[in-house]
């Protein structure tokens, strides 16, 4: 019998609070906090390639920081953050692309984990901010590569329900301040161990719950046959999502794979 063959690509993601004055050290990012093993880098590599880290501020702050993309326009009333205005304090409800250049990304010891540098340099959060690392492109240096948690092709015969979950990481909100909410798809699994199930866990615009069993629907569906269904996926030129998804307004902001 003919079907369509669905794949499903991981996108790492993970939200988080900030820690007062303090560096980012203390939790590796894994693939339960953020869908992701990012491998170790030096602090003066640039990752930013392909992991962002956004900062976003719920306090002002009378600290300067290092040299930032403001990631939704300019403050009010101000040039845009270049030069010398990239040294401007930071503002309540302020968000900034953080430059890894600046050493604010990652540390040479053990597993990757995200570092503010506060007083030597860098920007300094509050308790009450809140920060985002997510995987914007496919790189050799985000794995693991194995098969409990690989990208995955699946008979779309293997789907057996879509489950919602509550999604509370950083208010529940991404860093644009969109609503989010947590789905999972269960397939049977291909190798019947276990518990017999393939989850696909995504992390996606809020209040889409029915809209992802329609797009599933119309996935499990699909007269295409002659090659597989690409649901979702990164490659070296950032995120790819199925029309199925974004033509109903889904977007996807991480996706984990557990066999």
């Amino acid at each position: 019998m003919k079907q369509p063959y669905l794949y499903f690509g991981r996108k790492g993601y993970y939200a988080f609070p900030a820690i007062a004055n303090g560096n980012h050290t203390a939790t590796p990012v894994t693939n339960v906090n953020g869908f992701m093993v990012p491998a170790n880098k030096a602090v003066t590599d640039d990752a930013s390639a392909y992991l962002q880290l956004s900062h976003r501020a719920v306090d002002a702050g009378t600290n300067t920081r290092s040299a930032i993309v403001i990631a939704n326009g300019p403050r009010p009333g101000t040039p845009a953050f270049t030069g010398d205005n990239a040294k401007a304090n930071i503002v309540a409800g302020e968000v900034s692309i953080l430059d890894n250049k600046e050493a604010l990304l990652v540390e040479s010891t053990g597993q990757l984990t995200v570092t503010l540098v506060g007083t030597d340099g860098g920007l300094t959060a509050t308790a009450n901010d809140f920060l985002y690392l997510e995987e914007i492109k496919f790189n050799a240096n985000v794995g693991p590569y194995n098969e409990a948690t690989a990208d995955i092709c699946l008979p779309a015969s293997n789907f057996i329900s879509a489950q919602p979950v509550a999604y509370t990481a950083a208010g529940g909100v991404h860093w644009d301040l969109a609503v989010q909410d947590k789905t999972k798809l269960i397939f049977k699994s291909l190798h019947g161990s276990g518990d017999g199930v393939t989850t696909i866990n995504i992390i996606h615009t809020a209040d889409k719950y029915k809209e992802i069993c329609e797009a599933m629907q119309e996935l499990c569906n699909s007269s295409v046959y002659e090659e597989m269904v690409k649901v979702h996926y990164l490659d070296a030129n950032g995120q790819h999502v199925h029309n199925a998804f974004s033509s109903r307004g889904i977007t996807i902001y991480g996706m984990n794979i557990i066999k």
